[in-house]
């Protein structure tokens, strides 16, 4: 039980999912909704408004999430697709750091092997759901949703962890 309580081991886990999940994503081609999204991001920073220039069924929230990577995308150089990855992937990390930080001001944090696993979990849930292997997109929808989730979950995991559980019914 002592090897999971390491901070090596939470770490390497995380490190490992990570990369398996920049691997896996950079051998496939992208998905049908990052290239819409992207080609999207691009008629709005041309100046096309939503439902004037294109149309699209989906929130305008995540075009105009992607027209601001797309912007950045042109001052900096970097590709479109290479920087949309960078900043979900930052979004995801910045989220479980909070995670994290929220797990720490609970007894679960005196538990080290079982924080440790709820951390991978989080890094399990992010990086390597199977929508993301299936469809080579990390997707702003489902990315933004997780992100906000992981620290509001855990927040109720907290407090309901310390409301006392009655057997009895």
């Amino acid at each position: 039980m002592k090897f999971y309580s390491d901070n090596k081991f939470l770490l390497i886990c995380c490190s490992v999912i990570f990369a398996i999940s920049i691997f896996l994503r950079s051998t496939m081609d992208i998905g049908v909704d990052t290239g819409a999204y992207i080609d999207s991001a691009r008629k709005i920073t041309e100046g096309k408004g939503y439902y004037y220039g294109f149309f699209d069924g989906n929130f305008p929230f995540s075009f105009y999430f992607y027209a601001l990577q797309y912007k950045l995308s042109e001052l900096t150089g970097i590709s479109p697709l290479i920087l949309s990855e960078i900043v979900i992937n930052s979004l995801a990390l910045l989220s479980i750091f909070f995670s994290s930080k929220i797990l720490q001001r609970g007894a679960i944090y005196q538990n080290r092997a079982h924080y440790n696993l709820i951390i991978i979990s989080c890094f399990l849930g992010f990086f390597l759901r199977y929508n993301i292997i299936a469809r080579a997109s990390l997707a702003p929808k489902p990315a933004c949703c997780l992100s906000c989730f992981f620290p509001i979950f855990l927040i109720a995991f907290l407090v309901l962890s310390q409301i006392p559980i009655s057997y009895h019914f």
